[in-house]
């Protein structure tokens, strides 16, 4: 049919066509890279048009993560029976709020991050060392798995700078820990968990110099971190995208443009947001095989450490208006009904500390009523200090037993005029005493002034 037209009419509509086709390629390409980039701004607005989930639910919800988190948290570890790796992911999840019970499962409690800080004993264990003559957390069996866990495990739980660590009787600071943690970076070294900890305690405008002359940056970390694979690591490479999210959460904070290594990071976890929520089984789990594939585990320990580490990172990283999307909600029930079925499980201690970190970001940042923000210099939390509360506790203890040993007086007490009076006639009969007392004069010598009580003399016995 199309001979039958003229030959300047057939031209005009295959200009048309042409145009038509050369239209739809940028579209295509916007979409191209909304899926592999940052979300594209009609997928931004679909997820916030999406219908929110019922506030009755979410509160109920709530309530079941707070009485796990309750029932755990009520549950201590032990420095006889576990070590110093255990005992921080306790602290993971509850901060500066855990306890720790002192030589066996009926010792006394005291705070973890205090005993962790003052370098006491796990299972014969001690977590810090003294290298650079500054504190580092001691790499091995029984005590940080990783370098730099230690700072991860403190930034965390947003314990202030300020507070002390004690190694062989020096004294130091959490800030003393963050400067060595800087000084021993390397080029090719597992860098994780130092990004998690820097990224917290200091500014993404800071440059150092290491032990070995390099200059780093948490720039440069984010470099190292995001050259390193997600697959094949430590739990999954939650860890890896954890450190990720810090420090474009920090470089957020500070207000500053999101760009170079920063924009690579958070472009990084917009695609693993997606992915793993494509992974994501229809009970509500996500793949027991973590970010590889789909898969899905009949093993309950093994549910517990993906969706646990899974949901953590999400947590902490997704946006407020994505936390209770319906794959979201999914998961974190997937998951509280996992405790709820197995409340004396034994469960891995690792993964039920990452796992009840996770409950309780999401119960912060998603169900708990809003508060008002507290101040910079209010932000970071102080955990107890083991030293100041054992020795109240032993003032409360021997006060408790002086009134307990001494009978009580069935004398009246004097009003305070009274009392006044009886000191003031005290002091005046002593000092006459002791004027009375002094050696007199010789017959010969001539007369002396009377002498006066010294205001430094004797010690006068009885109430002043």
């Amino acid at each position: 049919m199309l001979r039958r037209w003229p030959v300047g009419l057939r031209s005009v509509f295959a200009v048309a066509i042409c145009w038509t086709l050369l239209s739809a390629v940028p579209a295509a390409a916007q979409q191209g890279r909304a899926v592999s980039g940052r979300p594209s701004t009609q997928a931004q607005q679909a997820r916030r048009t999406a219908p929110a989930a019922d506030r009755e639910k979410l509160q109920r919800l709530a309530a079941r993560i707070q009485r796990l988190l309750d029932y755990y948290k009520q549950r201590p570890l032990n420095t006889r029976d576990h070590n110093a790796w255990e005992v921080m992911h306790q602290v993971v999840a509850f901060g500066v709020e855990t306890k720790v019970r002192v030589g066996g499962p009926r010792g006394p409690e005291r705070p973890a991050i205090g005993w962790l800080c003052f370098n006491y004993p796990f299972r014969g264990f001690r977590i810090l060392v003294l290298h650079n003559g500054l504190p580092l957390g001691n790499k091995g069996y029984g005590v940080q798995g990783h370098h730099g866990q230690l700072l991860a495990i403190l930034a965390q739980s947003r314990l202030r700078k300020d507070y002390p660590l004690r190694v062989r009787s020096q004294q130091f600071t959490v800030a003393d820990l963050i400067e060595n943690e800087k000084r021993t970076c390397r080029s090719g070294m597992e860098l994780t968990f130092k990004l998690i900890g820097l990224s917290y305690y200091i500014s993404t405008t800071e440059t150092w110099r290491a032990e070995d002359g390099q200059r780093w940056s948490i720039s440069r970390l984010l470099r190292e971190e995001i050259a390193a694979p997600i697959h094949g690591v430590t739990c999954g490479g939650t860890h890896r995208l954890m450190g990720y999210a810090y420090a474009v959460w920090k470089r957020r904070k500070e207000g500053l443009p999101i760009d170079g290594e920063f924009y690579r990071a958070e472009k990084y976890l917009a695609d693993y947001h997606r992915w793993a929520f494509k992974l994501q089984n229809p009970d509500g789990s996500f793949s027991s095989q973590w970010l590889r594939y789909r898969a899905h585990s009949a093993d309950p320990q093994r549910r517990l450490r993906t969706t646990g580490h899974i949901l953590e990172w999400l947590a902490f990283s997704l946006p407020e208006e994505e936390l209770t999307r319906p794959e979201m909600l999914r998961a974190v029930e997937h998951l509280v009904a996992l405790l709820e079925r197995n409340p004396d499980y034994p469960w891995a201690i690792g993964p039920l500390g990452h796992a009840l970190h996770g409950l309780a970001i999401y119960h912060r940042r998603a169900l708990a009523e809003p508060k008002p923000k507290p101040s910079e210099a209010e932000s970071p939390l102080v955990a107890p200090n083991p030293q100041a509360e054992r020795a109240s506790q032993e003032a409360a203890e021997r006060s408790s037993k002086r009134q307990q040993v001494l009978p009580a007086s069935d004398e009246p007490e004097l009003p305070l005029p009274q009392q006044v009076r009886l000191r003031q006639a005290t002091r005046l009969m002593l000092q006459r005493i002791h004027s009375q007392l002094a050696e007199p004069a010789p017959r010969d010598s001539a007369p002396e002034r009377p002498r006066q009580v010294q205001a430094t003399g004797p010690v006068l016995v009885g109430p002043r």
